[in-house]
């Protein structure tokens, strides 16, 4: 069967911070909407654009998961871009 009307279609790895994922139809999914259903903890966008902004992107994946770690420890179910810069400021080396 293949390809039809000339669409290709490629399987997105979620673990691949350079992806961006689509919906059907060719839609890009919102980062809002991503960080919620990939990542299992919704992030606002302050948060993700300070994640993207401040953590390369080899490491962003294992950054993400330790400041989401770092949230549900402290009963959060949400990141803010508060938290997110505490949780930033005691990773830093010192």
């Amino acid at each position: 069967m293949g390809e039809s009307q000339g669409h290709s279609h490629r399987q997105v790895d979620a673990r691949d911070p350079t992806a961006t994922p689509v919906l059907s139809f060719g839609t890009p999914v919102p980062d809002r909407v991503l960080a919620a259903s990939v990542h299992g903890m919704q992030w606002n966008d302050d948060a993700q654009a300070s994640l993207k902004k401040d953590v390369p992107f080899f490491v962003r994946p294992a950054v993400r998961k330790r400041v989401e770690a770092m949230a549900q420890d402290a009963g959060l179910d949400q990141i803010s871009v508060e938290f997110y810069r505490d949780a930033r400021d005691k990773m830093a080396p010192k």
